[in-house]
């Protein structure tokens, strides 16, 4: 570009000093029709517009013309030239501050990679910081352009809940939202974005292939613990195969390595055999929508040295639009759904279940050991849930139809082998063939449930009216989305 702009710039002026030789008809006082002084001519008139305001008013129409016209042609030129300078140049500075700004922040989120899950990540984060009084910035740091992170964020924050959230996006003003085009698997770009301080960091991997999507985690993960300094924070990493939860955990003290979907299939599994308890889950593992679990201190509900002690059942009463869930004592000791004549003493703590509080005066250390008390005592529901799995609540046997089929069936119909009680049936509608099924399920064994393969499409009516519509307890319609045998969990 800067070669064809200087070959247009020196054609312009020869062309002009031509002109002036040949049409200019002898000159006048000030240019005469020589070579030097023609060429002096047309390098005026094409870098100073204002050149042709020194001939005089009664001077030949040729000689005027040819000042107009190559005065004009300068003018636009120059105009081109300085834009095509400014833009190189804006280009140069945009490159040296993504190499050389760092972002100055301590105590912030850092959520690092871009996928379809990770504005709604944000969106969680923003109202699970509104709940807990957190102002501290979040930032999202991916090889992606920013433009389209902020549009990401933007709709799913604006998009389908404009008029509801156009009326309190003012209250988002207080956490600030910031997107980073940077590489997570690069020491460089982790401490750019003060990786070291950030108090939580949510990683995950490229949307595609199982395999593919861990190996991104994991070198992420291998980045953070080449850091000079090892971050401080809690270090969450979203995976998506059993095996890479046990390497995140060991290259990384602080990391922990994740399985959403299985959340998700034990969730909603739930949700299709005992709804009641389904709905609870899913209502506590969303902040947009529903309750949290926080930790009071039992002073906070009217214990003072005046009144030490009081009963459970006092205490559930003193504060409305709040659900008492248990103690813990000051002792260590953990009571679940306590009865009213419980004591509470001044120094015990209460799990309460609200949709918003105030963030609680303990320590991470307090939260971590109620964490690990609550895990060694196995406050773990789902072997007493397992009893509850049917709509009757008798542990017997039930049908459930399950229609259409996607990579990730095989985790969900072993959530449901988990849940249902033994010869218990599940029908599969899809359009995959039934020995490719069989197939896929061969390696797994499933002790509580047998499978029922039926071969259809599942918008026709047709297919539909051959299963046992009345015998199910639940029907799932899954996603009809494209089934990746790399993905399938053989």
């Amino acid at each position: 570009q800067l070669f064809l702009l200087t070959t247009g710039a020196i054609a312009v002026v020869v062309t002009g000093s031509l002109s002036w030789m040949f049409l200019s008809g002898g000159g006048n006082k000030t240019y005469k029709p020589n070579w030097e002084q023609s060429l002096w001519f047309g390098w005026g008139m094409f870098f100073d517009p204002g050149t042709q305001m020194g001939f005089e008013a009664g001077g030949g129409s040729w000689q005027k013309v040819l000042a107009v016209f190559f005065s004009v042609v300068g003018f636009v030129y120059n105009l081109i030239f300085l834009g095509y300078i400014v833009e190189l140049s804006r280009s140069q500075l945009n490159k040296l501050h993504e190499r050389g700004n760092r972002y100055i922040a301590n105590g912030h989120t850092l959520v690092l990679g871009w996928t379809d899950k990770t504005p709604f990540i944000v969106e969680e984060l923003l109202h699970s910081g509104l709940n807990r009084n957190i102002k501290s910035p979040i930032l999202v740091m991916a090889d992606t352009n920013e433009d389209d992170m902020r549009q990401g964020i933007d709709l799913a924050l604006t998009g389908t809940r404009q008029s509801r959230w156009m009326s309190s996006l003012d209250r988002f003003t207080k956490r600030r939202i910031d997107v980073r085009c940077g590489c997570p698997q690069e020491c460089d770009d982790l401490m750019r974005a003060s990786a070291q301080s950030a108090e939580e960091i949510i990683i995950f991997g490229m949307h595609g292939k199982y395999d593919e999507s861990d190996l991104e985690v994991v070198q992420t993960i291998i980045a953070l613990a080449s850091l000079p300094q090892e971050p401080n924070g809690n270090i969450i990493a979203s995976v998506k195969n059993r095996e890479t939860v046990p390497v995140v955990d060991a290259i990384l003290e602080r990391a922990e390595g994740l399985i959403a979907l299985q959340a998700v299939n034990q969730i909603l599994c739930l949700k299709a055999l005992n709804p009641i308890v389904g709905d609870c889950f899913e209502m506590l593992s969303s902040f947009v929508h529903g309750q949290e679990i926080y930790i009071r201190q039992a002073s906070e509900c009217g214990l003072n040295n005046r009144c030490r002690t009081k009963t459970f059942g006092e205490v559930r009463r003193s504060i409305k639009k709040v659900i008492f869930i248990g103690i813990r004592h000051a002792s260590g000791e953990i009571c679940v759904a306590p009865e009213d004549s419980a004591v509470v003493s001044q120094d015990d703590k209460l799990f309460v279940l609200a949709a918003a509080m105030e963030r609680m005066s303990h320590t991470k250390e307090e939260t971590a050991q109620y964490a690990g008390t609550l895990s060694e005592r196995t406050l773990d529901f789902r072997g007493s849930l397992s009893s509850l799995s049917n709509a009757d609540g008798n542990g017997q046997a039930c049908t459930v139809i399950i229609v259409n089929w996607s990579a990730g069936i095989v985790d969900l119909l072993e959530a449901f082998d988990k849940y249902m009680a033994p010869g218990s049936r599940v029908h599969v509608l899809a359009a995959l063939g039934v020995e490719e099924r069989r197939q896929r399920l061969q390696k797994h064994h499933l002790q509580n449930i047998s499978i029922e393969h039926h071969h259809g499409q599942a918008n026709e009516v047709e297919s539909i009216q051959d299963l046992p519509l009345k015998e199910a307890t639940a029907i799932l319609v899954l996603g009809s989305g494209l089934d990746d045998k790399s993905n399938a969990n053989w």
